[in-house]
């Protein structure tokens, strides 16, 4: 491969795209490597994802999906696991396997794992937003509010998706919570924010809004 940089020194492409080979020739390596000590039976989830993370990289969509959809059809394992491919199937662009992961790591009554971080739901509502699924997504906010109630953005967008959804009362009750928070940099954001038009004088008429500095 050096003999394209000796051919045409000018080039300043050629470094960068002689290194980009070198990557996916490891890549490649690393794949057969991870292959075959997986077919060896091994238990390492680790090096499933790293499995499945080189397909991705080496643009192998059959390889991804055929790694993925083996997590998939293993159903006990920790939640912690198949959130983490959820997104892995985000970034391959894989949705249907993506929401299967999501909903298999909630588990019943949609609780996720017990020591997962606020932000956690807030990636829930990401993915499930991203398919159009805006009443997981209102669930999954409604859990981040419930951790982090004065994230006053976090109300405003959980008012937005109950507007999608047609449920004016919750997303009234959302920007007034977004207000109590965020005061007049919440007030701001929504007299500029065109999907809360619809609802702005009904939150003036409830004189309930009390805007704090």
């Amino acid at each position: 491969m050096q003999d394209f940089s000796t051919q045409d020194p000018s080039n300043k492409r050629i470094p960068d795209f002689i290194k980009f080979l070198e990557k996916m020739e490891d890549k490649s390596r690393r794949i057969a490597v991870l292959d075959s000590t997986i077919r060896g039976a091994t238990n390492d989830v680790s090096l499933i994802f790293e499995l499945a993370e080189c397909y991705l990289e080496t643009q192998n969509g059959n390889g991804f999906f055929n790694t993925i959809n083996a997590i998939l059809s293993t159903s006990n394992m920790p939640p912690q696991i198949y959130f983490r491919l959820a997104t892995l199937c985000q970034k391959g662009n894989r949705y249907p396997e993506m929401i299967r992961a999501l909903e298999m790591s909630q588990a019943g009554g949609g609780v996720i794992f017990s020591n997962a971080p606020p932000e956690v739901y807030v990636d829930y509502a990401r993915m499930y937003a991203m398919v159009g699924k805006y009443d997981k997504t209102a669930w999954a906010l409604e859990e981040f509010v419930k951790k982090v109630p004065g994230d006053w953005r976090a109300w405003l967008d959980l008012a937005s998706v109950h507007m999608v959804l047609g449920n004016t009362n919750s997303a009234v009750r959302d920007i007034t919570q977004a207000l109590t928070f965020g005061g007049n940099d919440a007030l701001t954001s929504i007299n500029q924010d065109q999907r809360f038009a619809p609802i702005r004088d009904k939150i003036k008429d409830s004189g309930k809004i009390q805007i704090q500095p």
